[in-house]
């Protein structure tokens, strides 16, 4: 029986949208604040100052490039470029070992409502997902236009 030289791919253990992710750099902790899964605007487009994008990997085997990308999907398929990206190269010397791309994306504009997805990958293979639902609400009655 012939063995695969394949290397499995690292495993997502954890993929957050949060307000903000704050790293300390004295002891590596981060904090994130604010989770969500949904925005709620009047108008769109709508204008997001501050995202924070966190993720954990493990099970990685050496040099892996990992990307986080927010995009906007329809009908399953991603449409257009990504609205934000955060990208960094891991070097994974023990599976067991856990690695973390974390960071804040500002200015972030979503054209329109409907589903978004932050999307990590390793070495251009797709890890895992995370749906974010941009919805429209109407203005309080004392409020709207005429």
């Amino acid at each position: 029986m012939a063995v695969s030289s394949k290397r499995p791919p690292p495993f997502c253990q954890a993929l957050i949208i949060c307000d903000l992710v704050h790293s300390d750099p004295g002891t590596q902790k981060h904090f994130l604040l604010g989770t969500f899964s949904a925005i709620r605007a009047r108008s769109f487009p709508a204008v997001h100052h501050r995202l924070g994008l966190y993720c954990e990997l493990t099970n990685g085997h050496g040099q892996t490039h990992i990307s986080l990308k927010l995009s906007r999907v329809r009908a399953e398929q991603i449409d257009g470029e990504p609205l934000g990206t955060i990208e960094a190269d891991a070097d994974f010397v023990d599976p067991r070992q856990t690695v973390t791309l974390a960071g804040n994306i500002t200015n972030v504009t979503f054209p329109e409502p409907g589903e978004y997805r932050l999307f990590v990958e390793a070495n251009g293979l797709l890890l895992s997902e995370r749906k974010l639902v941009l919805m429209q609400i109407e203005p309080p009655p004392g409020l709207r236009e005429s």
